[in-house]
């Protein structure tokens, strides 16, 4: 399919300058732009339909399945967040 769009002058020359640090041609560099684009389109409109609980599952499971109290697991995100989470974390966070 061949589609022409006409494109701003700043908006051209950013997609040149991208293209070219990918080793692409423009067209492909579009081309895979626009597929990227649609494929997290069309993940998001099916996550819509997916209900919070749905979402979480996983990882509900994945803190049950770690064995480790609910006030471990908030001190480990808490900890992530402060930036002092240990360089080493339990095998249980591993």
């Amino acid at each position: 399919m061949t589609i022409t769009v006409d494109l701003p002058p700043e908006v051209e020359s950013r997609v040149k300058i991208q293209a070219q640090k990918g080793g692409l041609a423009v067209s492909d560099y579009l081309v895979s732009l626009i597929d990227d684009a649609s494929e997290v389109r069309e993940r998001l409109e099916s996550a819509s339909f997916r209900s919070f609980d749905d979402i979480l599952d996983p990882i509900r499971t994945g803190f049950q399945a770690s064995g480790e109290t609910e006030d471990e697991i908030m001190t480990f995100f808490e900890e992530i967040r402060d930036g002092t989470s240990a360089i080493n974390p339990s095998p249980a966070r591993a």
